[in-house]
């Protein structure tokens, strides 16, 4: 079954990342490395997405280090469960970069947020306000002399369009395979002069192939090409399929592109934007449907009125 591939591309803005960690008290028992060893430090951080880990272990000389990329916008919301009798917990959260860690820089900073309570859990949040994608590291520590504890994880990586938009979003999508509808915005400038506009994707299947499509005229087309989704595109549609445009998810589920308003795609060959166009931008992305079959599927669209 072939599934149409839009002829331009655009994309929409990440939601707020959330990170949790949670779960029972666990009996104390490290004798074992656990599944994310050795990830002792920011260089070698186990890469984390949505999921439950369980029988994790953190010693007073062996910290944990996990990395995921936060969207631009994205909240990070991290709890971990544990028992404080038999350790003290603390929880960190460093940006990339030489200062990474509490080894590095001591528990002081410049983390982005911390969490060290005298309790059987630790929790924090953090909101990427970068204007950029960003990486960031988790550090579970024991801060004082113990031999270690465990604790549970669970990661919920949740995304929504809340970085103010320069338009307005329009038509119903249908959700994709994570349950929800994936969701575009574009962010920047209206102002064609300043040629400032980033298209940002959200709540998409996680390792997905993604391309932005553009339009100067809307629409309403149930499941083309035996799609699971809905075009919200009309006439004349651009992809945004050139080097380095065709975009993947990874684990966070987002993407991100920085359009060019005078190299706008079409059909036809590349148009530029002028003051008082309108321009509609649009998400299609491969997919899976409730039986593991692939398909293809598309966000809301996404009006922009340039000035």
């Amino acid at each position: 079954m072939k599934h149409w591939i839009p002829s331009r591309l655009l994309l929409s803005h990440a939601t707020p990342l959330a990170l949790v960690f949670a779960g029972s008290v666990l009996a104390q028992d490290c004798s074992s490395p656990d599944l994310f060893e050795d990830n002792n430090t920011c260089l070698d951080a186990a890469e984390v997405a949505s999921g439950t880990f369980f029988g994790l272990n953190v010693a007073s000389q062996d910290p944990d280090f996990y990395t995921l990329l936060v969207a631009d916008g994205a909240t990070v919301d991290v709890e971990l469960l544990f028992g404080h009798a038999l350790g003290d917990v603390d929880l960190f959260l460093w940006a990339s970069g030489a200062s990474c860690g509490t080894a590095a820089s001591g528990a002081s900073g410049p983390y982005l947020e911390a969490s060290l309570s005298d309790t059987d859990g630790e929790s924090l949040v953090y909101t990427n306000v970068t204007g950029a994608d960003q990486d960031v590291f988790i550090e579970v520590v024991l801060l004082v002399p113990a031999s270690c504890n465990e604790y549970e994880m669970i990661i919920e990586y949740s995304q929504c369009a809340c970085t103010p938009g320069i338009g307005t979003p329009y038509c119903t999508p249908n959700a994709n395979s994570t349950g929800s509808p994936s969701s575009i915005v574009a962010t920047g400038s209206p102002v064609v002069a300043l040629n400032d506009v980033t298209l940002l994707g959200s709540s998409l299947p996680t390792g997905s192939t993604c391309l932005f499509i553009a339009s100067s005229t809307q629409d309403f087309i149930p499941n083309p090409g035996a799609s699971a989704g809905n075009l919200c595109l009309g006439g004349s549609i651009g992809r945004y399929a050139g080097p380095g445009q065709i975009l993947g998810s990874g684990a966070s589920g987002t993407v991100s592109l920085a359009i060019d308003l005078g190299a706008i795609p079409s059909p036809t060959g590349f148009v530029s934007a002028a003051a008082g166009d309108e321009w509609n931008f649009q998400l299609w992305h491969r997919d899976l449907d409730p039986s593991g079959v692939p398909t293809s599927n598309f966000s809301d669209g996404y009006r922009v009125q340039f000035q």
